[in-house]
């Protein structure tokens, strides 16, 4: 069944809350809240979707809802598509295993 993003979100929060960080404090990005906030995550190695609630507009007004990060991991494209997450690399994915290479003598 095919989901929207209303209903991935409710999955994201139900099943794997983890995964979703909800910010509903009011945020500016002509301060560069924003942009400042998703680089920490990503220094820190978080792979989390971000929720800002009440994002303003550049000019301070309009409040519409930004979600960032949705498909920032495979485990989160891998939900979001109903498919099982699985390594790219190693035995049994049939990708780019790790071999051992013999040199010539």
């Amino acid at each position: 069944m095919a989901k929207d993003l209303g209903h991935f979100l409710n999955e994201i929060e139900g099943e794997h809350p983890d995964l979703l960080l909800r910010i509903t404090e009011e945020v500016n990005p002509s301060h560069f809240e924003i942009t400042a906030l998703l680089s920490l995550l990503e220094k820190k190695g978080h792979e989390k979707m971000v929720l800002f609630e009440k994002p303003l507009s550049m000019d301070g007004k309009a409040r519409i809802p930004l979600l960032f990060n949705v498909f920032s991991s495979r485990s989160l494209c891998a939900l979001a598509l109903d498919l099982q997450s699985r390594p790219i690399y190693g035995p049994g994915t049939g990708i780019c295993e790790k071999r051992k290479v013999s040199r010539p003598s």
